[in-house]
């Protein structure tokens, strides 16, 4: 097994549909106000590049949203820097009217709370689709941020992009 392969494999632990259906189901999904990008109906294929900013350890991974189905993107998972270099996602007519769902989970390993909370705060995203109708957009935030661990050693970042 290649660094990859455990990497993607760990990504599936941190990641299981069931817990993405969860966060969901639990209306922490934006609808009224969620980014989009145009793909257009062709062949081509649609890119997807992510650089997360902390001083953490960071895995990220990409899923697709479809009629409530959770369907992870085939090798859509970052190394240990939480970031992905830009991939092919899919041909942008089968990617019309999907929604592009991103989780990424820090671990921010400072001993000191104090310290972790400044980290927390500093944290930032940048994702950015390439080759659909819209050209290149780069959405440069997240939609959610979450301090799972109360502590600010765990935290979870969320983006939702719908696909038109």
């Amino acid at each position: 097994m290649n660094e990859y392969d455990a990497c993607s494999q760990f990504n599936y632990y941190l990641y299981k549909p069931e817990q993405v259906i969860a966060w969901i189901n639990n209306n922490n999904r934006k609808t009224e106000t969620m980014d989009t990008y145009k793909v257009g109906s062709g062949e081509q294929q649609i890119r997807l590049a992510i650089d997360i900013s902390t001083n953490g350890f960071a895995w990220t991974k990409g899923f697709f949203i479809e009629n409530d189905n959770i369907i992870a993107i085939p090798k859509c998972a970052s190394n240990s820097g939480g970031n992905i270099v830009q991939m092919d996602i899919g041909q942008a007519k089968s990617l019309l009217g999907n929604s592009l769902y991103i989780i990424t989970k820090i671990h921010i390993f400072w001993e000191n709370q104090v310290a972790r909370e400044i980290e927390y705060n500093q944290i930032s995203a940048r994702y950015v689709l390439t080759d659909g109708d819209d050209e290149s957009v780069e959405f440069s935030t997240f939609d959610t941020k979450v301090n799972v661990s109360d502590d600010f050693s765990v935290v979870y970042l969320y983006k939702d992009i719908q696909l038109r």
